[in-house]
């Protein structure tokens, strides 16, 4: 038996998208998969990026509700694509390095 499955895609229109063949979220038959998602802007630009030291590690977290804002907007946008507005369940999981001090 050979059974064709519709997906539709939504993609933010940054580079990655197209160089990588990344797509941002794809839709299901009912069902809408959003990847994971950044605080970047509409060029793809990350919005307040922390400063980092020599070694290449952050120095400052303060832009952290800035980016998380920034993460939802987008994910809200792909959500928006296919139609569907926010309050249509959204779960999100935040990872976030811990450092020693």
């Amino acid at each position: 038996m050979n059974r064709t499955i519709n997906k539709t895609f939504a993609n933010h229109g940054v580079a990655w998208e197209g160089i990588y063949g990344y797509n941002q979220a794809v839709k299901v038959k009912d069902v809408i998969y959003v990847s994971g998602q950044l605080g970047h802007d509409g060029e793809g630009a990350l919005v307040a990026p922390a400063p980092l030291d020599a070694a290449g590690k952050p120095t400052d977290f303060s832009g952290m509700e800035q980016q998380m804002r920034q993460t939802y907007l987008n994910a809200i946008a792909l959500l928006a694509q296919f139609g569907e507005i926010a309050t249509a369940a959204l779960c999100s999981r935040l990872l976030r390095a811990i450092r020693d001090r």
